[in-house]
């Protein structure tokens, strides 16, 4: 049995719909009585401990990356664990949805999503990436048209220009693992040496809490 409180992970949720300073003021405004802030900022790589709103170079209409300000962009997790991170997610998801106007779009839009987890071993990326590659055809037909196959250039597939044999065949370490692709495939490693994490690039737009959770 999968014991969830032995993982961490963080989701990146595209939107559009609504501007950033309005998505700001109303999830804080849903989310007053409990403990999770959420603070819009200028665009940055930076993990925090608050969720974060920022712009995104795909999403945003008339973006200013220094202020964060525009329509549409990205609502960035803290690191979470196991269920207590599963509450907050449909928490700050109900915020989300709560924001007149405000749309996971399934064509412009993606969901990213990291994981890592205690102990993790090259030879568990090593399978991952393999087995991601194996049934790679069988993940795509739960995606959107927009993100099967290699039509994405923001998460191509992981079984074209992919170095998957010297993935298979790395001696090193785990964050050395992190050179060996390009970030926008499916399967991110370059996420490895920034975040010490395996990030899933490939699932379309969305702000459904049941999705993001599966």
């Amino acid at each position: 049995m999968t014991n969830y409180e032995d993982f961490t992970f963080g989701v990146e949720i595209e939107f559009t719909g609504a501007e950033l300073a309005d998505v700001e003021t109303g999830m804080q405004a849903f989310l007053a009585s409990t403990n999770i802030q959420v603070v819009r900022e200028g665009y940055n790589h930076v993990t925090r401990s608050h969720w974060k709103i920022t712009t995104d170079a795909t999403v945003t209409e008339h973006r200013n990356y220094a202020t964060g300000t525009g329509f549409g962009g990205e609502l960035v997790s803290p690191i979470l664990r196991g269920h207590a991170g599963f509450a907050e997610l449909e928490q700050v998801l109900a915020a989300l949805n709560s924001v007149a106007g405000v749309t996971g779009d399934d064509i412009r839009c993606g969901l990213h999503v990291h994981l890592s987890w205690d102990g993790m071993t090259t030879t568990h990326v090593k399978n991952i990436v393999q087995r991601y590659a194996d049934y790679e055809s069988v993940i795509d037909a739960w995606m959107s048209p927009s993100r099967r196959a290699n039509k994405s250039r923001w998460c191509s597939s992981i079984i074209r220009n992919y170095p998957l044999r010297s993935i298979a065949n790395h001696s090193g370490s785990v964050g050395a693992m992190a050179g060996l692709a390009g970030r926008y495939y499916k399967v991110n490693l370059q996420s490895l040496s920034r975040y010490g994490t395996v990030e899933f690039r490939q699932h379309q737009g969305t702000t459904d809490y049941v999705k993001i959770s599966s």
